[in-house]
């Protein structure tokens, strides 16, 4: 057949791209028609420059524009893992839920109750009340009555711990200790006395709900007690995130 005679498809165009500068109209009627029936569901614009652009092309022909949405891109769902990956890391590593369900006391200066003309909680009297920041404690008395299987004589103290705050507390041996005359300090005394009883704390690891008061016994064996010191944050060694009582043990004998 002549080339005289080969039909020549007029309409035939993949994309129609028009001009950004063009004064002219910018869609005519043949961009409203589908290329070819099968293309009919096929065919899309490119959001940049107009042109009619096949849907399974990524980028646009006429622009370079890519015709891929943002969410199914590789940059997007990088992203998605490294955050969901850096969250698994934390919670793994770095989460902890106890601390979380029961924070611990703030680091502000505690508040005693009872004292005329003082506003410090340094060597207090033995029965004075101290707010350390929703934790209500009083030091009710000091006694001796039992010794050590080393020998040193065991101090008896008596708290009374009142919960005001509207979350659950933790309570720790940690925060108290006993401070000596040579100046150092004696954790709580867990262990047994000469005539083999075991002793141990009536604090550690209870949980103080809001509103709940805890009357408790907290051992300590030393030679020459002077105080007791309750540790506000234990973390923290400022003077004024803690609370001191003064051992006066002539003006505390033993119970009867």
């Amino acid at each position: 057949m002549p080339d005289s005679d080969r039909i020549r498809p007029t309409n035939l165009r993949i994309a129609d791209g028009g001009s950004r500068s063009g004064t002219g109209q910018r869609y005519g009627s043949r961009d409203r028609t589908p290329i070819a029936t099968t293309f009919s569901r096929k065919i899309m614009r490119c959001r940049r420059c107009g042109s009619r652009v096949v849907s399974n092309a990524k980028r646009c022909p006429y622009c370079g524009k890519s015709l891929i949405p943002f969410y199914q891109s590789f940059v997007f769902w990088l992203g998605v893992v490294a955050f969901l990956g850096a969250g698994a890391i934390y919670f793994i590593f770095f989460y902890d839920p106890i601390a979380a369900q029961f924070p611990g006391p703030e680091s502000r200066p505690p508040v005693s109750y009872g004292l005329i003309g003082r506003n410090d909680t340094a060597e207090l009297p033995i029965g004075t009340t101290v707010d350390c920041d929703g934790m209500v404690i009083t030091l009710i008395a000091v006694t001796q009555e039992l010794t050590a299987a080393d020998g040193r004589p065991i101090y008896e103290a008596t708290v009374q711990i009142y919960n005001r705050s509207s979350t659950t507390q933790r309570l720790l041996n940690t925060q108290w200790v006993m401070r000596t005359a040579g100046g150092g300090f004696e954790e709580c005394y867990i262990g047994q006395t000469d005539s083999g009883n075991s002793l141990t704390s009536g604090i550690e690891g209870r949980q103080l709900a809001p509103g709940e008061v805890l009357n408790a016994k907290i051992y300590f064996a030393a030679e020459i007690p002077v105080g007791i010191v309750y540790l506000v944050n234990p973390l923290e060694t400022s003077s004024e995130n803690e609370v001191s009582w003064l051992i006066n043990y002539q003006s505390t004998p033993p119970s009867d």
